[in-house]
């Protein structure tokens, strides 16, 4: 909150709070269920994380993240 006005924000620090509060406002506005916004949140997170990874690092997690898609796509309907 902003210290001199505790009805208002203080602009001067960070947000994320207030953004996320905003993209889950616009976007239930939009009919987007709870689920995918969490899973949207989700994986900016996640790529987030990743760019800050060495390039190898960020080459074998791609590499597993494929190997993890191909195992949900042969047993889906198990």
């Amino acid at each position: 909150m902003d210290e001199e006005n505790p009805e208002d924000i203080d602009t001067e620090q960070e947000d994320p709070v207030y953004d996320e509060a905003c993209h889950v406002v616009v976007a239930r506005a939009y009919g987007h269920s709870t689920a995918e916004i969490k899973e949207k949140i989700e994986a900016k997170e996640k790529e987030e994380t990743r760019s800050k990874l060495p390039k190898a690092h960020r080459e074998v997690w791609g590499e597993l993240d494929k190997i993890r898609e191909q195992l949900e796509e042969q047993y889906q309907d198990f």
